[in-house]
């Protein structure tokens, strides 16, 4: 036994109680809904509360194994905005998801990330509505996990259309990990091309990751107009909005 159903097998009391030989937990794996109705006076003494307690120790799981991917190097640097997207595309999954999608986030919890992920492909394959929100949800996961399988997701987002600037920074992020700094230079381009220019925040974000890849390129006069337009953006939010702590942190 390991990873999250260690932790899970540890829980003290009414909980230990509640899940048995783990089976209330791999009900919430399997059928979430089913496993909320079981709870309740023949549920052990379990409670809503020790469910949601159980999904927390999976998603805790999930964010432990990025961050032993970002300390070996193999995934992009700590980025609080991609581990929040990554747990919240985690509980969509958990939450939405088939019994198969969900079967794979507790792969990754336990370790297998490349199992889980390969997984979670699989899953997505079939044609739906929800096709881009479901490849989206797949590549946050995989952000802080695996870069290979995650611009493989990214990518997929990418040839469904994918209007969203963050989808396309993340994508060059994951370019820059993985030293393709070309196609990396070629996405945040494309990017800024497309942006509204009301979105100033995101122009400013764009312009600094492409000036990382100018300056690694050896491009530093192209380097350096890139980080003035960034720098100049950032210093014109804070000065529209000096109690905007977001604004000013970036200019920080």
């Amino acid at each position: 036994m390991s990873g999250v159903l260690l932790v899970i097998a540890g829980f003290r009391g009414n909980i230990r109680t509640a899940i048995g030989e783990l089976g209330w937990f791999q009900e919430l794996v399997t059928n979430p809904e089913r496993a909320l109705e079981d709870l309740g006076p023949s549920g052990g003494g379990a409670t809503k509360g020790d469910l949601e307690q159980a999904k927390k120790e999976l998603l805790d799981a999930i964010a432990k194994q990025g961050q032993a991917q970002e300390a070996e190097g193999k995934a992009p640097p700590p980025d609080a905005e991609a581990a929040a997207a990554a747990r919240s595309a985690a509980e969509a999954v958990l939450a939405e998801g088939t019994k198969a999608e969900r079967q794979a986030l507790k792969q990754i919890g336990e370790g297998e990330t490349g199992k889980g992920l390969d997984a979670l492909f699989e899953a997505a394959e079939p044609a739906t509505d929800a096709l881009l929100t479901r490849w989206r949800n797949i590549a946050q996961i995989a952000y802080p996990l695996d870069t290979g399988r995650a611009i493989k997701a990214y990518e997929k987002v990418a040839a469904l259309g994918s209007k969203e600037p963050w989808d396309a920074i993340y994508l060059g992020r994951l370019y820059v990990q993985a030293g393709d700094l070309d196609k990396a230079r070629g996405v945040f381009g494309a990017a800024l091309a497309a942006l509204p220019n009301e979105q100033e925040r995101n122009h400013s974000v764009l312009f600094n990751d492409l000036g990382d890849v100018r300056q690694a390129q050896g491009d530093l006069a192209g380097a350096l107009e890139s980080y003035r337009a960034s720098l100049g953006i950032r210093e014109k939010l804070a000065a529209q909005d000096p109690g905007n702590a977001g604004w000013q942190r970036d200019l920080s």
